[in-house]
């Protein structure tokens, strides 16, 4: 008796199995529709295969793999997850496949980008996302894309989520830091700025970035100390030079005064502070603080026909003419001893 139920116990395995196997018959002809390279078809197919067996991680897989060729990524995103957390064997399949439709998209993404059809390329890349939703590399790039198009909301976001998956990536908050102070966006740059310094306390572009932040902040004295510790004029005249080029001239004095106050005086570094400090003055409108400037300056050197030629013009400008005569002539006098 005991044999006989034995007997019958296997054979109902055996027929479970084949039902399984048979009883799917919108996978078996999915994948038919793959070999035929019918993929709108093979999609709805395989649909109805995961609907009457969901726990299937094949099942799922070619899903997703139906989906990608239809261009339905965040429904191919999705079954390919699925896929991956039914089982391992599948997992890997379908990594292999979500590398090469992610490839394939980031690259078209690319040529778009370069070609600066950046709006073009964005839409491709928030694709990429559907399939790859924790890579931050992604996430980088979509938010520069987003960046270049001056949409600063939708670029936010995008680094806003590549801090939720990797809070202390040096690559985010180094980016992302960057980007906010390009934007004029100072409060919410400086703490991620302060955050990078304290691991990269010998960065000296870092520390740079940081005092430039804390100047358009309004915070002097913080930025003050770091150019101090830095302690090199130079570093503070190439940025205010920047400034003074794209004719921001109220940021270049303030760095131009901080820069002779860290040059050593009377050394070229000093002078060219003190001269350009009083020519961005004069350049912002300002001219009061312009001819003070001036005035000072050449009361500590005076053989130079730049710096009366700019009195001369500050002079002329706050109606002291005169006295703007007697600054044109000096700056003649010593042209003409060169």
């Amino acid at each position: 008796m005991k044999r006989k139920l034995a007997i019958a116990a296997v054979g109902l395995w055996v027929a479970a199995l084949a039902l399984s196997c048979a009883g799917n018959p919108a996978f078996t002809g999915g994948k038919n529709y793959v070999q035929q390279g019918v993929w709108d078809k093979a999609a709805e197919s395989f649909k109805l295969a995961a609907a009457k067996d969901p726990k299937n991680a094949e099942i799922q897989y070619y899903l997703g793999w139906a989906y990608c060729e239809n261009g339905k990524y965040r429904e191919a995103g999705e079954a390919f997850g699925r896929s991956k957390e039914l089982s391992d064997k599948f997992a890997a399949k379908s990594d292999e496949k979500i590398d090469f439709y992610w490839g394939d998209i980031a690259a078209k993404g690319q040529e778009f980008a370069e070609a600066s059809q950046f709006d073009k390329a964005t839409e491709l890349m928030e694709k990429a996302l559907y399939l790859k939703p924790n890579d931050l590399n992604t996430y980088w790039y979509v938010a520069n894309l987003y960046g270049q198009m001056g949409d600063v909301e939708k670029a936010r976001e995008k680094y806003e989520k590549a801090l939720q998956l990797d809070p202390d990536n040096d690559t985010t908050l180094t980016n992302y830091a960057k980007f906010l102070g390009e934007h004029k966006m100072e409060a919410d740059a400086i703490p991620l700025f302060e955050k990078l310094l304290e691991e990269r306390e010998d960065d000296e572009n870092l520390a740079r970035h940081l005092a430039e932040l804390y100047d358009r902040a309004g915070e002097e004295e913080k930025a003050l100390e770091i150019y101090k510790r830095l302690g090199d004029a130079s570093v503070l005249m190439n940025d205010a030079y920047v400034y003074y080029d794209g004719k921001e001239y109220d940021q270049a004095a303030k760095l131009y005064e901080k820069a002779k106050m860290i040059a050593e005086k009377g050394s070229d570094d000093y002078f060219d502070a003190f001269y350009y400090s009083a020519a961005s003055f004069y350049k912002a409108g300002d001219y009061e603080k312009a001819l003070e400037v001036g005035e000072a300056l050449v009361a500590e050197k005076g053989d130079d026909p730049r710096y009366w030629r700019l009195l001369g013009n500050c002079y002329k400008n706050v109606k002291r003419n005169n006295d703007a005569l007697k600054a044109f002539k000096k700056s003649e006098e010593l042209e003409s001893r060169k």
